[in-house]
């Protein structure tokens, strides 16, 4: 007999405090009775409707941090997009062994995302499953959304960002060859290879840096102090926008590693300096600061 299944639905985009809470839920309720704690997800957005802050990979990691002992994911394509609620629903129900739904009160899915909660509440009560619709989690009298971690983001506000996040934004990404400029005046700086379209606010901000795989797991415990330059080069007249990370204190060789830089906090903006020695100077000061 299949494994009885307690499963939270939604995008889970970028694994806040709210989504935390309704995987709590869940798997408070799956103990109980005996059940896995699951999440279904996308794992690829095939027709970009979705504006996910982390990866799936990213995402699985982190879900999985939150509770979650299975997740079950398809591509959203035109094939998901166009099945109705029940279709879709039914599809779900069909493959595993679903004893229980949670969801959060501004859940929506089928074509056009015409049903909702009070939808599969109706389901779940027609086929006898359990279903928990968890209302609106507030943090300090505000809703808590991914669109406003990204404002916050795009403000420099991290450390609000973090709070709603409950835990630190990250960017991970393979580390590849730059110019080499900061080699010159003795400052070398990974250049992270990044492929999600939101960055946070141009600037420069102090983090922690960790070597992980091509997944994001960890690959040694050790966590290095880092300062975080996102956005161009006026110093080199360089006007694309880049990552590039120091990892304090850092021996060795980057190329081809993949690096998790876990934001602390914003120190300053991007400034044009007279020449490399003064951003060398800056850097100092920002490394001092990052050791805070």
């Amino acid at each position: 007999m299949k494994k009885k299944i307690a499963l939270c639905l939604g995008y889970f985009d970028s694994v806040h405090m709210g989504h935390r809470e309704l995987i709590h839920r869940c798997r408070e309720y799956a103990l109980a009775h005996k059940m896995l704690c699951a999440v279904y997800t996308f794992c690829e957005d095939k027709k970009g409707l979705f504006d996910s802050l982390y990866s799936f990979e990213d995402r699985r990691n982190l879900l999985r941090e939150a509770g979650a002992e299975l997740i079950m994911s398809d591509i959203f394509n035109d094939d998901i997009m166009n099945l109705s609620g029940k279709d879709f629903l039914d599809r779900l129900t069909s493959r595993s062994n679903i004893c229980a739904f949670f969801c959060g009160y501004d859940y929506s899915f089928g074509k056009d995302a015409k049903c909702g909660a009070n939808f599969l509440a109706e389901y779940a009560a027609k086929k006898k499953i359990y279903c928990s619709v968890m209302p609106c989690f507030e943090f300090n009298g505000e809703r808590v959304s991914t669109s406003k971690i990204k404002e916050l983001l795009k403000n420099g506000d991290v450390m609000t960002a973090n709070e709603l996040l409950a835990k630190p934004y990250f960017i991970r990404g393979k580390v590849v060859h730059g110019r080499g400029v900061g080699r010159t005046f003795g400052i070398p700086t990974a250049n992270i290879e990044y492929k999600n379209d939101f960055l946070p606010r141009e600037g420069v901000y102090k983090a922690q840096a960790t070597i992980v795989d091509h997944l994001g797991n960890a690959i040694e415990d050790k966590k290095y102090a880092a300062v975080v330059n996102i956005g161009s080069k006026p110093t080199f007249d360089e006007g694309s926008v880049t990552i590039e990370a120091l990892l304090i204190d850092f021996k060795g060789d980057l190329y081809d590693k993949y690096v998790k830089l876990e934001f602390g906090g914003y120190l300053r903006p991007i400034y044009k300096f007279e020449s490399g020695e003064k951003l060398g100077e800056q850097i100092q000061k920002d490394i001092r600061e990052a050791l805070c």
